[in-house]
């Protein structure tokens, strides 16, 4: 399994909601049931002040920070994935629970390409977007 070497720096911990599979028939509709998963993403995320301009995204809070930074781990349920590589069902502008320095919020993803030298394999894959801290 790939070890990151930002596990030390890791510093966000984001959680998406991933669709599942069928869990189930709905005996009224005859329809299939799904069941969501949660996939836990862990990565080392530093505040960059270059997309203040660029890529602000429609909605988001004015307070909002960009991060950006390298996955360190990704977990499905109680599992550890054997990965640093984002799934590509998680779509570009998706939210994730999520918690930066302590700080509780939202993450807003803007998904980039990869390294034509598939660094991401051995860094981690490069995550980049926008954290809402949300109050208690």
């Amino acid at each position: 399994m790939p070890q990151s070497p930002f596990v030390s720096l890791a510093n966000a911990m984001l959680t998406f909601l991933l669709p599942g599979v069928a869990a189930d028939i709905d005996p009224i509709t005859g329809n299939r049931m799904f069941v969501a998963g949660e996939s836990l993403v862990v990565a080392a995320m530093l505040r960059q002040v270059s997309g203040y301009n660029f890529d602000r995204l429609p909605g988001l809070d004015r307070q909002a920070i960009y991060l950006q930074g390298r996955i360190v781990s990704i977990s499905q349920g109680s599992e550890r994935l054997e990965t640093l590589l984002l799934t590509n069902i998680i779509h570009n502008e998706a939210r994730a629970a999520a918690t930066w320095d302590g700080l509780n919020g939202e993450f807003v993803i803007l998904r980039q390409g990869h390294s034509p030298f598939k660094t991401e394999e051995t860094l981690g894959d490069r995550i980049v977007g926008w954290f809402e801290i949300k109050s208690n």
